[in-house]
């Protein structure tokens, strides 16, 4: 199961054509492990590991697939030499991961006081 999806991604980016699907599918992949490295990262900063579900997440919510298609979008702008775009594709990565990382602690916290 991959996070990214390539034709969102196209679609992002304007690209209409199959002259860098190669790229962006290897991106793809790198993305998804640094997306699930970003989720490790994130809820052991936040001690909330034991919130995490087992890596990797599938099916993936939204906010997974937006943060890898984030990452491969960071990439294509590096390539392009597009620093600016890079930077903020990053920072929107890490949000979705945080506010997911956020979002499993809550659950786990209104749940467990059902079950318990």
């Amino acid at each position: 199961m991959t996070y990214f999806q390539i034709q969102e991604i196209k679609d992002d980016l304007m690209i209409t054509d199959d002259k860098d699907d190669i790229k962006l599918l290897n991106w793809g992949t790198i993305a998804d492990g640094q997306v699930d490295d970003m989720l490790y990262e994130i809820a052991s900063k936040n001690r909330k590991i034991a919130s995490l579900p087992v890596l990797p997440i599938n099916p993936p919510p939204p906010s997974v697939i937006g943060a890898a298609n984030d990452m491969v979008k960071r990439k294509y702008a590096l390539f392009n030499k597009n620093y600016e775009s890079a930077k903020n594709y990053k920072e929107d990565a890490e949000l979705a991961i945080t506010g997911f990382v956020d979002r499993l602690k809550v659950d786990r916290e209104i749940y467990g006081r059902i079950l318990h």
